[in-house]
């Protein structure tokens, strides 16, 4: 698939990215498929005069030292490494990182999070010097979570202190930028850990659903890829059907079949592929098997519970109907059903819209209908 096409709709996305990015580092969340790191592989290859962008994906690590390790040889495969400076590396004799300094001499291993400033200060040594490095750090929560699993609190709350104190180290305007991102909120992940200071320099920006223009015209292309040609009101049903995300919406135009004109019954036609018991899987992943790897068994069978209440309506369910459940389903008190309540809207399965919370993506609606009360 050509860039245009994974691109479209996100022209402006993009251009707003790039203008925060030089005044901030950058919180991007959204739904997962929404096309966050199809953004950042945008800055990658066009960052921008006067910027130089590497992305390193943090998903599937559980460890600091596999993190630093990544980050460092992203940094070298864009020739910004050690080999790239010649003897820099001597020449960067003493790192502080955080309030511990370092020293460089001997050959004793000074700890992943020394390694990881000096492989920073010698890829921007290898910049030009009117060149910024924009250091794009994709899943970060996936690997927080990784860290506590693991261990315990204390390293991932090390994490996002390091990362932070690496964004702007002197206090002065940096070189350095971050943009961290996320289809689980960070900011409730950072209070979770009591480290919501070690976040708040960064701007928020959510991305959100294609709008309906773009949308239509996604499904459209990709029908037209078939030789297939659709109505104005099958495009925007499947707009309206895939909640605007570019995964779902080319996902609903991939099962139109047997037609070479698509009608808006197409489509339905399409949703009811998608929910086959063949095809059950495809939402699993954020589905219950979510669920289950963040909250654990018990806190995940509470927000199943809270989802297949709003799951049977379509414009969604009052606070005070979800809540109940939560009180009567799990005898919480009321402060922890409200902050499950929250989780959902922080990790993008519910939306609140006028009083009623409704799921984020309808074909995830449609599915749990179905599949979600399975064990």
């Amino acid at each position: 698939m050509d860039d245009a096409q994974e691109l479209l709709g996100r022209g402006q996305d993009i251009a707003q990215l790039r203008a925060d990015l030089d005044q901030y580092s950058i919180l991007l969340i959204g739904p997962r498929r929404i096309g966050k790191t199809e953004l950042l592989k945008r800055l990658v290859s066009h960052p921008g005069r006067g910027w130089r962008a590497v992305r390193v994906d943090l998903e599937g690590l559980d460890a600091i030292d596999g993190a630093v390790n990544r980050i460092a040889a992203k940094l070298a495969e864009a020739g910004l490494g050690p080999n790239a400076v010649g003897d820099a590396l001597e020449r960067i004799r003493e790192v502080s990182v955080g309030p511990v300094g370092l020293s460089r001499e001997g050959r004793e291993d000074p700890g992943p999070w020394a390694r990881l400033e000096q492989a920073i200060a010698v890829a921007l040594h290898a910049l030009p010097n009117d060149e910024r490095l924009a250091l794009l750090l994709d899943e970060v929560p996936w690997w927080l979570d990784s860290l506590r699993q693991a261990g315990d609190d204390a390293q991932a709350r090390q994490a996002l202190a390091q990362l932070r104190y690496l964004r702007d180290p002197k206090g002065q305007t940096p070189r350095l930028r971050m943009v961290l991102t996320g289809s689980v909120a960070l900011a409730g992940l950072a209070r979770s850990l009591n480290a919501s200071a070690e976040i708040n320099d960064l701007l928020p920006i959510e991305l959100g659903p294609l709008d309906a223009a773009a949308g239509r015209t996604l499904f459209e292309e990709e029908l037209l890829r078939r030789g297939i040609h659709c109505t104005a009101e099958a495009a925007k049903a499947a707009h309206k059907m895939a909640g605007g995300s570019p995964h779902w919406i080319k996902l609903l135009a991939q099962r139109i079949q047997g037609t070479t004109r698509a009608e808006a019954s197409d489509v339905n036609d399409a949703v009811q592929r998608l929910m086959s018991p063949r095809l059950r899987h495809l939402f699993d992943d954020e589905g219950r098997a979510h669920l289950l790897r963040r909250h654990g068994p018990e806190r995940g069978a509470r927000l199943r519970w809270m989802l297949t209440a709003a799951a049977g309506h379509d414009d969604g369910v009052p606070a005070q109907a979800l809540l109940a459940v939560a009180l009567s389903e799990a005898g919480l008190v009321r402060a922890e059903a409200q902050e499950d309540l929250y989780t959902l809207v922080d990790e993008f399965y519910l939306e609140e819209v006028d009083g009623r919370y409704r799921f984020v993506n309808p074909l995830l609606r449609r599915w749990w209908l179905k599949y979600g009360s399975l064990p």
